[in-house]
């Protein structure tokens, strides 16, 4: 998925979860890694990011955020992708990246209790 797909999709309605979730799944499926070609740049594609960086930082409404209470994806399987990145290490990439979709998915589903609460 590249950017303009992923804007598009949420200009249509889809949710950020859903559109972030899938670019996981396919980083995991496909072995995407974070090599800044269109597919790869996952700061360029991530749909949260998309959304709520304002003025060179995220916002507090980032659901990442809300959950770590930190900035740039701290306190998730990702930095440690992408520090994997930097360093060519394809194995720990794929293994942070199955762990970071799985840590996605946990989050939607705690967002959505939130919200079914809340209503």
């Amino acid at each position: 998925m590249n950017h303009e797909e992923m804007v598009k999709r949420l200009d249509d309605g889809e949710g950020p979860f859903d559109v972030v979730i899938e670019k996981w799944q396919q980083i995991v499926d496909k072995d995407i890694g974070n090599d800044g070609s269109e597919d790869g740049d996952l700061s360029i594609n991530c749909a949260f990011c998309h959304l709520y960086f304002e003025d060179g930082v995220c916002t507090l409404d980032c659901p990442i955020i809300a959950k770590t209470e930190k900035h740039g994806c701290n306190g998730t399987p990702f930095k440690i992708y992408e520090a994997a990145s930097t360093c060519g290490n394809d194995g720990l990439m794929q293994d942070k990246a199955v762990e970071f979709l799985e840590w996605l998915k946990n989050l939607k589903t705690e967002n959505e209790g939130e919200n079914d609460e809340n209503h």
